[in-house]
């Protein structure tokens, strides 16, 4: 993972987000870049009437406020450790992150149920999860950085998304401290849990099986309680096995996961 890509937007989450960045890229030896966008509706106000209006004085507010925050990053930067460079969009953020991350090894961005809007925390992972090529690191808002020598959790439901997120993980598999493969009993599955096992072993990843029944709650909250027991460094996953449309309205293990997971989540779509 040389190539680690961070949202730099101004929400809460944003120091979380540069700490897990930065520990990631000391761990690898890799590059950080810090993508920061402006979406181009910021700068309309709009009345009771429904015109719309790009005005002089919100223009100039969004741009100080923009290069404020760059010129703290960049000073912060300019102290770490690590090689960096910072781009600026003027584009929708989840366009942004996923047109500048075409090369990236990884995409660190913020989980949070917080928010309403289009661009909020959780649809953001969402949008950059399904359609960026790069695996999402989705770090709690509370995020301190990132534990690259704790334990990692594998979800495994024998589905390509799984898959992708394994291979994904596997240079953080193979520095973590050590590996659960964590799986519903009588899951149906042509790739059963042993298979990861055998995977990450001829890469050198020694790992341990661990089966769990459905609860009452059922699968998503099954997962989510066994990961609290279990209390790792990270959990690897795969993103919408289902559509998200389904996820959003019936429930789902990613929609679960990407609002109640204690720690952070890598997933692969």
């Amino acid at each position: 993972m040389k190539n680690i890509t961070v949202y730099v937007g101004g929400d809460a989450g944003r120091e979380g987000r540069l700490q897990a960045g930065l520990d990631l890229a000391r761990t690898f030896g890799g590059h950080l870049s810090c993508v920061q966008a402006t979406p181009p509706a910021a700068y309309i106000v709009t009345d009771m009437f429904g015109g719309a209006f790009v005005i002089a004085d919100v223009i100039d507010r969004i741009q100080k406020n923009t290069a404020s925050v760059r010129a703290k990053i960049e000073t912060q930067l300019g102290h770490e450790d690590v090689s960096w460079d910072f781009v600026h969009c003027e584009a929708n953020p989840a366009d942004a992150i996923i047109g500048r991350a075409r090369l990236a090894d990884l995409i660190v961005l913020t989980r949070s149920q917080s928010g309403k809007g289009p661009n909020d925390a959780m649809s953001l992972v969402g949008d950059v999860s399904l359609h960026a090529r790069a695996p999402v690191m989705a770090v709690p808002e509370v995020a301190s950085g990132f534990d690259t020598a704790g334990r990692i959790v594998i979800l495994w439901n024998g589905s390509f998304e799984a898959a992708n997120a394994v291979r994904a993980a596997l240079p953080l598999l193979a520095k973590s401290g050590g590996v659960d493969i964590l799986t519903i009993e009588e899951t149906p599955s042509t790739f059963p849990p042993i298979a990861v096992a055998e995977y990450l072993s001829r890469h050198g990843v020694k790992s341990e099986l661990h089966a769990i029944r459905p609860g009452l709650a059922g699968v998503a909250e099954t997962l989510l309680s066994g990961v609290r027991r279990m209390a790792p460094a990270c959990v690897v996953m795969g993103a919408y096995g289902h559509s998200r449309a389904r996820e959003y309205i019936m429930g789902g293990v990613t929609r679960k996961m990407l609002a109640e997971c204690p720690v952070p989540l890598l997933l692969a779509h």
